[in-house]
């Protein structure tokens, strides 16, 4: 024979308290996937000025480069004259 399931009845006060803490939970749940959505964006744009960083140290190795074979040159033009 099966048995009779208890129906379990909550007061006013007791239901709100569990709609708050459940609203607790959604607030948290929320706020942590935003806060990952912002650290990857975050990330993102770390990725960004990394590889811009890179290319400008590369272009100012060229630069340096461009302005030792300047010298060069304006030397051996002064020796010239």
């Amino acid at each position: 024979m099966a048995k009779k399931s208890k129906t379990i009845k909550f007061t006013k006060t007791e239901m709100e308290a569990l709609n708050n803490l459940k609203g607790a939970y959604s607030f948290i749940e929320s706020s942590l996937g935003n806060l990952e959505i912002q650290r990857l964006t975050t990330e993102q744009a770390l990725e960004s000025i990394e590889t811009k960083k890179i290319r400008l140290e590369a272009q100012y190795v060229q630069e340096q480069a461009n302005e030792s074979k300047l010298l060069t040159k304006m030397k051996s033009m002064v020796q010239v004259i």
